[in-house]
């Protein structure tokens, strides 16, 4: 878990993987959200897909859902088809799609197209700096 202040009056509390988290690391995110003021957000991320299923933690995101004091809501990152992947890879190097088409594959192949790591691919790709 990180932590960070937005501005001088909000807390940011940001929770990656959940989908691994135990049972005791739930209990700690459930008491921080239940006893949170309006002043403090919390993000959690995890998988969906591929993933062991943690019923813990699913049913911790129904009662929060179910909570009528809590604003939730949940955002799915589907990953890039190839075609969309290209599109971007071509419109961020200012190539026609024809000349991109290799490069979106060999990304697409490596990362599966999940949004995070086609961005992290990209940016370390762009920092090794092949096309100089």
């Amino acid at each position: 878990m990180a932590f960070c202040r937005v501005s001088t009056d909000t807390l940011l509390f940001h929770y990656l993987k959940l989908q691994w988290a135990g049972g005791a690391s739930l209990e700690l995110l459930r008491g921080l959200v239940n006893r949170a003021s309006n002043n403090v957000l919390f993000v959690g991320a995890y998988r969906t897909e591929g993933s062991v299923c943690n019923p813990s933690l699913s049913n911790m995101l129904e009662n929060f859902e179910a909570n009528e004091l809590m604003n939730t809501t949940q955002i799915a990152l589907e990953s890039f088809e190839l075609e969309s992947l290209n599109e971007m890879v071509s419109e961020a190097l200012c190539l026609s799609r024809r000349k991109t088409r290799s490069l979106a594959e060999v990304v697409h192949q490596k990362t599966l197209g999940v949004p995070l790591f086609v961005v992290e691919f990209l940016y370390l790709w762009k920092l090794i700096n092949p096309l100089t």
